[in-house]
């Protein structure tokens, strides 16, 4: 669980007229929600992990009551992230070892820009983006 809270905190705000966007200190602002890890190991040298985090944003004062509202969303701030990995690692002789991952991410959705136009948060896309990576690394272990 967290809970945090912004003096002055700095958002990007669009300008309709032009389509640019400008950094500007709206005010204060509070973020809260909670994570969840959890890894196993099913068998010697294979781990399968998953996390998942949910949080809220609200602004709790303002300095652009016109753009950016007390209790409005704050931008480029996720619901929700989620990400599952799969780690296998082994030894390689004596003094090295080989590790594989493969890792997929979720994020889910965030607000654009504050829409003074509309009055609320535009939020982005209709589907949040994810993310699949993977690396393999070779680790030599120099013993003195």
């Amino acid at each position: 669980m967290f809970y945090t809270t912004w003096k002055n905190i700095q958002q990007q705000i669009y300008l309709p007229t032009c389509g640019y966007y400008f950094t500007k200190n709206i005010g204060d602002a509070e973020i809260y929600g909670g994570e969840l890890e959890a890894s196993v190991r099913p068998m010697a040298g294979l781990t399968l992990a998953a996390t998942g985090t949910t949080q809220r944003t609200a602004v709790t004062s303002t300095n652009a009551p016109k753009t950016a509202a007390v209790g409005g969303r704050l931008i480029d701030v996720p619901n929700n992230t989620y990400t599952l990995a799969v780690i296998y690692d082994r030894p390689v002789g004596a003094d090295m070892s080989f590790t594989s991952r493969a890792d997929y991410n979720w994020t889910g959705r965030s607000y654009g820009t504050y829409n003074s136009l509309l009055g609320a948060c535009k939020e982005f896309g209709a589907s949040p983006p994810a993310r699949a990576s993977g690396r393999a690394t070779v680790s030599a272990v120099k013993r003195f």
